[in-house]
């Protein structure tokens, strides 16, 4: 598995500066996700833009609350809690995330019925070495 994106998370404070300043880096938008389209569970994310340039891809995360990184502990799984910031490097769970060992969102499951498109999520993560405990 190689990288072939990246996520970045933003408020919809900052949203316009952040598309702005990537249009200027020559980023153009090929898909806008809004709230009835995100594919996946998680409440805290209002919408999805993609942007793209060459071969470089980007997913602009849009958190529906006050702050940037609330939506990433709403994920299926452990294995999505980990960011980089303007300041430090945040991994919630070290030793598993170093040893590709992950848990499984409770919330995600128990909460409701759980969704295709979470089990496709987990699988991914899956078949990328991911091992759920």
């Amino acid at each position: 598995w190689t990288p072939h994106d990246l996520d970045l998370y933003t408020t919809q404070r900052n949203m316009d500066f952040l598309l702005c300043t990537l249009k200027l880096q020559g980023y153009h938008m090929i898909y806008i996700n809004t709230t009835n389209d995100v594919h996946y569970y998680n409440s805290l994310v209002a919408t999805i833009f993609t942007v793209a340039r060459e071969e470089c891809k980007i997913d602009i995360i849009v958190s529906a609350s006050l702050t940037a990184i609330s939506s990433i502990f709403h994920y299926h799984s452990t294995a999505l809690m980990n960011f980089i910031s303007h300041n430090c490097i945040f991994c919630t769970y070290p030793k598993l995330t170093l040893k590709q060992c992950s848990f499984i969102n409770p919330f995600v499951i128990f909460s409701q019925a759980l969704k295709r498109s979470t089990l496709e999520a987990l699988l991914k993560y899956h078949d990328r070495g991911i091992r759920y405990l």
